[in-house]
């Protein structure tokens, strides 16, 4: 028993000692504050239905704050700089960004997000709206604990089940018959 119990040791160590794969899975989700403008074509009372931001009234242009959350579920991220998209420009909205994975540890930055309203603005309609939005830096979630931090936790896990299981013989043993 403790034969095993020293190769499992030592099988766990080497695990500890092996190097993280190029590619990690990560279950991924983002979220911050975006800031920038919104541009609405505005076109005066007796102008034709198909003025464009260019025609008569022209664009209004005005601040645009606004909180996002998404997740990208479960992403393969190299070590390093990763890029990303996600959504749609006629929707909700489509962000486009990087997310950097430096040993597991998640951090995202240089993240765009552009909104269009749907047929209105193909047309080029009054009040069509378009959002043009950044963020510098932005939280991500996920990660995954390295490989010597499993090899600890399945070490831990091993030597409690070892030990209630030592404990159980022992006190089979000890019972009078």
């Amino acid at each position: 028993m403790r034969t095993a119990t020293l190769s499992a040791a030592a099988a766990f160590a080497a695990l500890a000692a092996a190097p993280a794969s190029a590619v990690e899975v990560f279950n991924v989700g983002a979220f911050g504050t975006l800031t920038g403008s919104t541009y609405t074509i505005v076109c005066v009372s007796g102008s034709p239905p198909g003025c464009s931001g260019g025609g008569p009234g022209g664009q209004r242009v005005d601040p645009f704050v606004s909180s996002f959350s998404f997740s990208l579920y479960t992403s393969p991220l190299a070590e390093g700089d990763n890029p990303f998209s996600y959504g749609f420009e006629f929707g909700a909205g489509f962000y486009t960004g990087i997310i950097n994975n430096s040993g597991g540890t998640l951090t995202g930055r240089d993240l765009i997000f552009t909104r269009v309203d749907g047929g209105s603005c193909r047309q080029f309609l009054i009040g069509c709206q378009s959002v043009s939005a950044t963020a510098t830096t932005f939280n991500v979630t996920g990660g995954v604990p390295e490989p010597s931090t499993w090899a600890m936790m399945l070490m831990g896990f091993g030597a409690v089940g070892y030990s209630l299981r030592r404990r159980r013989k022992l006190g089979a043993m000890a019972q009078p018959a």
